[in-house]
């Protein structure tokens, strides 16, 4: 016969308090986020505790999947996102990627394709992954 650890308190009580199942509802959701911020701010996790949050974070990320779908959005469609976010005008925006505006306003309006060149210094203005501005990046 052999003899384990116990489980220490605060994971006991964690382990107990979070029966980690299917999300079903907004509040179960709510919740199910709050604990898993406050895990995800500890700097001293217990294996256990890392285990529970990876656990959480995909039952969150699986709700979030089927009640908030993303719909894939389009190269241009997403740069056009981007700039209004900073609120930055195609002007601005080709003087400062050194891109002619002729060739900004034909990406925006979808008449260029976006090529390999402007997909990178799109992703370095912005600081995102250059996949995002690919037409299959959420699939």
């Amino acid at each position: 016969m052999t003899t384990s650890e116990p489980i220490p308190d605060r994971d006991r009580r964690l382990i107990e308090s979070l029966r980690i199942r299917p999300i079903g509802s907004e509040a179960e959701l709510d919740e199910a986020t709050a604990i898993a911020n406050r895990l995800a701010a500890s700097s001293d996790l217990s294996p256990e505790e890392d285990d529970c949050l990876e656990l959480l974070s995909d039952q969150i990320e699986a709700y979030e999947d089927i009640n908030y779908p993303i719909d894939d959005v389009s190269g241009h469609e997403m740069l056009r996102f981007l700039l209004e976010q900073r609120s930055t005008t195609p002007e601005v925006f080709a003087v400062q990627i050194g891109i002619p505006l002729p060739t900004i306003r034909a990406i925006l309006d979808g008449t260029r394709a976006l090529e390999p060149a402007h997909v990178e210094i799109f992703a370095q203005y912005f600081f995102v992954p250059p996949d995002v501005f690919l037409e299959d990046h959420l699939a």
